[in-house]
């Protein structure tokens, strides 16, 4: 599992920046030209590429640039590589240790070293190393061969000591001579030369994971109209269209020089099937439509391949690629794009996906589709890192997978939005927040009218409209006389971002959330964010000397919640604020109010921030 990126001296990142990679999806945010693409060209750098002079930073040329990657190796992946390793090699002994112990594995490129990777553990930074960790492993397995070795003086010449080191399981024959050799029976120097070979061809580095980063670029990475057939290979977009409709390229060529239509017009029919087929099953907006096809024609005189669409509005006409719908043309060739991905050619390989802008090319839905279809289902099993300006392209159940690109004299990452407000607020630029509208419009919160505020209110984000209307019509019956604003959220999930979007700002914040799973949740997530506690506060609905879940409706009594007010409902609670008659509510309901009021005040006269009128 990728944990995090680090980046120093590439492009306009100058000093050492962390990208931290959430589990599934990492969505990348930021305004034009702030560094975005940048990251995923750097990320990409990790397949194997040297960093080149003029990816430096431009103030930095002499200077190192280094990419370094940083994965967990924890138990559960530990025993999936152990288990394909010894499916590999049924007789192999080298394996991770079983254990709780995390091993990091750091992946690297810079300027005068193409790819390198250390693993040491995540705890105590100790180097690992699988021949160190197994060669106790090793010298007990070889002991307990030779047990039944005859004569005795021969056994014991052939046992191990528990001192021994790699090297000495290498030359390990070098002590026998051949007469000795003659008395060892054939199987057990078998079993002995596999260990000594598991030892000496390295083929335990397959037990160490493989990463591949593909890096798909919405703008670059179409499929072409035509290509010529000696450059068809090329191109990783038409190679891999060509792998999946099972092409040999060779082949074509050879039919070409000698004339041969039946096997061009055999092949041009068979990717007709292969590639409809195979783009329905991941692109849902055109599964229904019977008329689409894929096709391609093979041209003897000008040696090219063009590719072709049609589709129900075409009839039977086709398009040229470029001329098909600017959805259809990003959906087919991301899918072409991640071919070794979808075939699974190598079942220990693990990839993690780039995307620039892939909502670039695509309409609302389209994106929707993407997000909750493609992403969450097709691609499940793989990470993905993405860079987008879309609210549709945002998760608005998971705003902390969210990472802000800023850049002034340089470019900076912020692993959460909080991070980037805080930074924003300490230069002074409290109000230039537009690269977070995005997130606004993704979580649905709308608080243009709450924002008319006095610096000095002090605000109390909730979770939803409910509170609102609850919490207004109580202060205004129990005459609480705080000078404070309500902000609500549209879900408890949603409280996090706002609270950092507000601090950001500059605005005094509380929180308060109802104490059952969802809200203990949401603290969590906020302590995480605010683990010093200084930022803003945050509290939960309780009932004076009661422990246990407490939520916003059970601080009315019984009988105001199910007689007075006529149980939970929006209309209900907009008539208790709103009401031209107030209802008169029982001493339990107002008692139950008055603390969460008493325990609002007195965290804001625990802030120095904070003030009260």
């Amino acid at each position: 599992m990728l944990e995090k990126i680090e980046i120093s001296n590439f492009l306009s990142i100058r000093d050492r920046q962390c990208l931290k990679i959430a589990n599934k999806l990492t969505t990348i945010i930021g305004e034009n030209a702030s560094g975005k693409s940048a990251i995923l060209k750097a990320i990409e750098k990790l397949n194997g590429s040297k960093i080149k002079n003029e990816e430096k930073n431009i103030l930095l040329k002499e200077d190192k640039s280094e990419i370094i990657a940083f994965f967990k190796i924890d138990k559960k992946i530990k025993n999936v590589l152990n288990k394909d390793y010894k499916n590999k090699f049924p007789d192999s002994i080298i394996k991770y240790d079983e254990d709780n112990k995390d091993i990091v594995f750091e992946l690297s490129t810079c300027d005068n070293e193409q790819k390198a990777y250390r693993m040491y553990y995540s705890e105590s930074g100790e180097e690992y190393d699988l021949l160190s960790e197994n060669i106790n492993n090793i010298i007990s397995e070889i002991n307990s061969l030779v047990k039944t070795v005859k004569p005795e003086e021969l056994k014991e010449k052939m046992k191990v000591g528990r001192e021994a080191d790699i090297d000495e399981i290498k030359t390990y024959w070098e002590k026998i001579t051949d007469e000795e050799l003659k008395q060892i029976p054939t199987d057990i120097k078998d079993k002995i030369n596999s260990i000594i070979k598991e030892v000496e061809s390295e083929q335990y580095d397959e037990l160490i994971p493989e990463y591949e980063f593909i890096y798909f670029n919405s703008f670059k990475d179409l499929l072409v109209d035509d290509i010529d057939i000696e450059k068809a290979e090329e191109n990783i977009i038409v190679k891999n269209f060509l792998n999946i409709a099972d092409i040999d390229i060779q082949k074509v060529k050879s039919a070409i020089d000698n004339n041969d239509i039946q096997y061009i017009q055999s092949v041009q029919n068979k990717t007709v099937e292969i590639m409809t087929e195979n783009f329905k099953k991941i692109f849902s907006q055109i599964s229904n439509d019977d008329k689409f096809e894929l096709s391609i024609t093979i041209d003897t005189g000008s040696k090219k391949i063009f590719f072709w669409v049609k589709n129900q509005a075409t009839r039977a006409n086709v398009l040229r690629f470029s001329d098909e719908s600017e959805g259809t043309q990003w959906y087919l060739s991301m899918y072409l794009r991640l071919y070794e991905y979808f075939n699974k050619s190598k079942i220990n390989k693990k990839y993690i996906l780039l995307l620039d802008e892939p909502n670039v090319y695509l309409n609302a839905t389209a994106q929707k589709d993407l997000l909750n279809n493609v992403f969450r289902k097709n691609l499940s099993d793989i990470q993905i890192i993405y860079t987008t300006h879309s609210p549709y392209m945002i998760d608005a159940e998971d705003l902390y997978s969210l990472r802000v690109i800023h850049k002034d004299d340089e470019t900076r990452i912020f692993n959460t939005t909080l991070d980037y407000l805080s930074y924003r607020e300490s230069s002074d630029k409290r109000k230039d927040v537009d690269v977070l509208s995005p997130v606004l419009v993704a979580t649905g919160i709308n608080i243009s009218n709450q924002l008319i505020i006095d610096k000095n209110d002090n605000l109390v984000v909730v979770e939803g409209p409910h509170d609102y209307y609850v919490l207004n019509a109580m202060m205004k019956q129990l005459n609480i006389q705080l000078n404070i604003k309500f902000i609500p959220c549209t879900g408890c999930e949603k409280i996090p971002f706002m609270c950092g979007y507000l601090v950001g700002l500059g605005y005094s914040v509380l929180a308060l959330v109802d104490n059952d799973s969802s809200g203990r949740k949401a603290i969590n997530q906020m302590k995480k964010q605010n683990e010093n506690g200084e930022l803003y506060k945050i509290i939960n609905y309780s009932k004076k000397g009661e422990k246990g879940d407490c939520i916003l409706e059970n601080l009315f009594s019984e009988n105001d919640f199910d007689g007075k007010i006529g149980g939970k409902s929006t209309p209900n609670y907009r008539k208790l604020l709103y009401g031209e008659e107030q209802i008169e509510l029982d001493e339990e309901t107002k008692a139950n109010f008055r603390y969460i009021f008493e325990i609002i005040k007195n965290s804001i006269n625990n802030r120095k921030k904070w003030k009260i009128s």
